[in-house]
Parts: C-alpha cells; sequence; structure tokens
C-alpha cells in the first residue's frame, strides 16, 4: 500500500543553508514542521548517490565528447548509460532516470513517476521551481529529484540545426526511432532521477 506521495520544495530541505521560507509549490510548513527525520535521511542519501551517478556520467561523457564528437558519443550513451546510472546500485538500492519525453522507451515513467513529473511540470511551466517527489510503499522508499538540461546536454537534446548537428541528428534517427527527447533550450526541466531504497519492516 502507498503512502505519504507528496513534493518537497527544494528550499524546505533540512541541509539547505539558507535560512530564507521559499515555497515554491505552495506549502507553508516550516522544515521541521513538514520534514519527517527519516524523509531528510533519504532525501540526503539519495542527493549522495545522484551526485556520484551524474558526476560519473558527465565526466565520461565530456571525455568522449572532446575525443569523438556527439554523434559519436550518442552510440557510447546508448550502450554505456544504463550501466555508468547503475554503477552506486546495491541490493538495497536501485537509480534510474525518467522523463515525460522519454529518449528509450525504458525510461518512460510508471504511473507514480509520472504524477511527480507532471506536478512538476506544471510548477516549472508556472516558473516555480520543482522541488523532490517522495513516498513510500511496503518494503520501499522512493525519492525522485528533478534532472534540468545543462548546456552539454543540448548537442542531442536540444532543436535540430540550432544545436543538434546533421551527422548527430542521423545517428539519433538510427538508434531511437521513438525519441521524444528533443528541442530543449538550456535550463528547462528535462525529467528526473528516481532512488529507490529497499528496506526492512
Amino acid at each position: 500500500m502507498k503512502s505519504l506521495f507528496y513534493l518537497i520544495s527544494c528550499s524546505l530541505f533540512i541541509i539547505a543553508c539558507s535560512t530564507e521560507k521559499k515555497h515554491p509549490l505552495g506549502t507553508e510548513n516550516k522544515t521541521e514542521e513538514f520534514m519527517a527525520p527519516d524523509t531528510a535521511y533519504y532525501i540526503h542519501e539519495a542527493d549522495s548517490i545522484i551526485k556520484m551517478t551524474f558526476d560519473t556520467l558527465s565526466s565520461t561523457l565530456k571525455q568522449k565528447m572532446a575525443e569523438n564528437g556527439p554523434h559519436q558519443s550518442v552510440a557510447f550513451c546508448q550502450l554505456n548509460a544504463y550501466p555508468l546510472t547503475a554503477m552506486y546500485q546495491s541490493e538495497f538500492i536501485h537509480v534510474r532516470r525518467t522523463s515525460l519525453k522519454p529518449r528509450n522507451p525504458g525510461n518512460t515513467p510508471t504511473d507514480d513517476e509520472k504524477k511527480i513529473l507532471e506536478e512538476w511540470q506544471k510548477a516549472w511551466e508556472q516558473q516555480n521551481t520543482p522541488g523532490y517527489g517522495f513516498y513510500t510503499e511496503e518494503g520501499k522508499i522512493h525519492v525522485m529529484k528533478p534532472i534540468f538540461i545543462q548546456p552539454l546536454c543540448l548537442n542531442c537534446h536540444g532543436k535540430i540545426k540550432e544545436n543538434i548537428q546533421d551527422n548527430t541528428l542521423q545517428v539519433l534517427d538510427s538508434l531511437y526511432p521513438l525519441d521524444k527527447a528533443r528541442d530543449y533550450t538550456n535550463g528547462e526541466l528535462r525529467g528526473g532521477w528516481h532512488i529507490t531504497f529497499f528496506v526492512k519492516d
């Protein structure tokens, strides 16, 4: 049975440096009132895993881009994105990425993920900053964190001609015939990280 399905503002996160109370998603709760200790712990752990995974993905991709250019890096991503994303997994932790506009069908959101992604998109369109997603079910704790487009991403996720070169586009069309992950701009909401913790009662 699922419970505790809600979004947590990034500015409400317990380790935030700022003391200013901002509530991008409309909540008026103070940090200590809004977040149970376990929630803060799992968000902190998820953040650490996401940072390590992102740093590994980013540094590897930058190196491949510098060596081979964007068009050859697409094939590398297809073969290595999943293994690199799973590098910090264990029997107790699962790591994945998802989006409302997936490139790989394997990243299509579940119903629960879609609910959070749609709330994020709504917040983003209203010029608010999406927060963390958090929900639980029997034996599992789920934490989601937004992913935003960065300049490097535009080589493969930006606008055709403007960002995506013709040779890169050809490779994308060949490897991802169902690709939806294009036409983004810098800083735009791309999707989310989803960290699942397997816990015992």
